[in-house]
This record gives C-alpha cells, structure tokens and sequence, in this order.
C-alpha cells in the first residue's frame, strides 16, 4: 500500500469515527431530553427508565452525575426514598471524583441536601442532620439545606435551633433566590415555634411579615388573633377574628374564636350569637357547646336572660365531659 492509499484509508477511518461519534452524542443527548421531559411531565417510571438508560450508555462522568441526579428525583418523586438515596449517594461519589475544574459546587451541595431529605423519609434524622450541615459548606448561597436542617431541629425537638436556622433560610432565600412560597412557610413555621416557646412578640412579627406578603391568609390571621390572646390582648385578638371571617364568612374557627374572644370582653350576646354560628358549620365538636354553655350560664348570671345552657352541657357530656352538666345542673 503506498503511502497516498494509506493516508485516504487512515482519513476515512477517522471520518467514519467522528461521524459515528457525533450521531452517538446526539442520541445519547435526544435519551437525556426525553427523560428530563418526561419527568417535566410527572412520567416518572419513564424518565427513570430513559435515565437509566443513558447512564448505561454515556462515557462522560459530568452529565452521567446529572442523570443521576435526576434519576434520584424522579425516585424521589414516587415515593422510592432508598433508590433514590442510592442515586444521590452516587451522584455525591461521581462528582467527589472529578478533577477540579471539572467539580461542580451546586450540584454537589444539591444532591447531599436530597440525600438528607431521603434520610429523614427512611426514619434517619441524624444522619439527614449531617447531610444538610455538608451541603450548606458546599454552596453558602443556597437556602434549602439550611431550611431543611431548620425542619430536622423541629422534628427532633430543638426548637432554639430551628427558630435560628429559619432565620437564616430566610435571609438567605431573601438575598440570593426571592422564593416566596418557601419564604412564607418558613416564616410560618418560626411564627409557630416562637409562639410554642411563648416567644409572642416574635411569633406576632413572623406572622405580621408573612401577611404583608400574603394578607389574605386566614389560618395566619387566625393564628396571629389566638398569639395576641395568649397575650390577653382580646382586643387585637378579636380584630384579627373578625378580619380573617370578612375574607372568609364561613371559617370555623375564627369564628369560634371571636365568639370567646367577646365572652372574654364581656358581651355575652355577641359570644352567643358567633359560637351558635360556630356550631352550626361543625356540630361535631363538644368545646363549641361547652363554651356557649358557659357564655349562657354567665348572661343568666350578669343580665338575667334566660338561656338553656344545660341542654349545651348534656350535649357537651354526649361527647363524654359531663363535668359542667354535673356541676351546674344537678
């Protein structure tokens, strides 16, 4: 063979490579989009076996930890909290082994912060405590690690803890995403471990901050109204009932709560008139009957109309606490 022959057989060899290449990479990148839109799609046993797919298939480790990433969140996503640890696990590993320039932060930080979350699912608190403590070293802007680390603290009951890092989520979240949703439940979950540690001025801060966002929401109004009556402020307490019934006319249980909050201010009538309101939406609950027994016992007492409010405590020993019934009406 001469050396013109060699020189068109070694070209051609070399075309024929890169062509094949080229039309590997592109069905390999067609496999990788058809997962990642078919778990866009909430087809997650799909994008799980087209993911599984393409890592089988694909040499390039980088996007081999993204499939694995995403292959953990559609796990994830149906519930599979091991194969979905196992993914994550992997990704952490992949990526732990690429060369420096090759590392990506993010993503790094991202799947230890799943991994955790995965952890929690399969009943392993301290070690998802770890997982998110390493994600928060590995990406300093990311809020998530830090918000579910504050969840973590709540669940196994370190309540100091979480407030704390609540507040750091936020002001994370607040400086480098501006994620609303996720800001206004931590915002709601501190509010609702200050007023659990009777922290009351900073739980009525939380719970304000949340409803300059979100003035509407009527469990929050309702929980800022029962935080100022912890306080005995029955005044603010009882505006916040009648604001949360005037976006909703029909939520229970402000409208129970305004009715204790008059019986407390001393207007019977009213109190009656909202806890009878009360017990109409829910005939279930026997604290409703019991208090407008009470409420009717006191107006017999101080205004001297006439109200049955032992028939409110028979129905309140129907649901087996006869102690009112015994003690006022026999």
């Amino acid at each position: 063979m001469n050396n013109s022959t060699l020189v068109l057989c070694l070209f051609l060899f070399f075309s024929m490579t890169n062509i094949y290449s080229q039309s590997t990479n592109e069905d390999l990148s067609n496999i990788f989009k058809d997962a990642y839109l078919s778990a866009e799609n909430q087809n997650y046993d799909q994008a799980i076996e087209k993911y599984s797919n393409y890592i089988n298939l694909s040499s390039f480790e980088d996007s081999v930890a993204i499939a694995f990433y995403n292959r953990g969140h559609s796990y994830f996503a149906i519930s599979n909290f091991q194969n979905a640890y196992d993914d994550f696990d992997t990704t952490i590993t992949i990526l732990s082994n690429l060369d420096s320039l090759k590392k990506i932060p993010r993503l790094t930080a991202l799947a230890f912060n799943y991994r955790g979350l995965c952890c929690e699912n399969l009943g392993m608190l301290d070690e998802a405590s770890i997982d998110f403590f390493i994600a928060q070293l590995s990406d300093t802007t990311l809020f998530q690690p830090v918000f579910n680390g504050a969840m973590n603290c709540e669940a196994r009951e370190v309540y100091d803890t979480a407030i704390d890092e609540y507040y750091r989520a936020i002001y994370l979240n607040l400086k480098y995403s501006n994620d609303i949703d996720a800001l206004l439940h931590m915002l709601y979950r501190a509010a609702m471990l200050s007023r659990k540690l009777e922290n009351y001025e900073n739980a009525i801060q939380d719970f304000e901050m949340y409803l300059s966002i979100d003035s509407t929401n009527v469990d929050v109004i309702n929980k800022l109204g029962n935080t100022y009556a912890s306080m005995k402020n029955e005044e603010k307490a009882l505006s916040c009932y009648l604001k949360a019934i005037e976006y909703n006319p029909n939520f229970q249980d402000a409208i129970f709560n305004t009715g204790v909050a008059y019986l407390k201010l001393g207007d019977n009538s009213k109190s009656i008139k909202y806890i009878r309101k009360a017990i109409k939406l829910n005939d279930k609950n026997s604290d409703y009957y019991k208090t407008l027994g009470v409420a009717m016992l006191i107006s017999n007492e101080q205004d001297g109309t006439v109200y049955d409010f032992c028939y409110q405590f028979e129905k309140t020993c129907d649901f087996g606490d006869c102690e009112y019934l015994n003690q006022y009406c026999f």
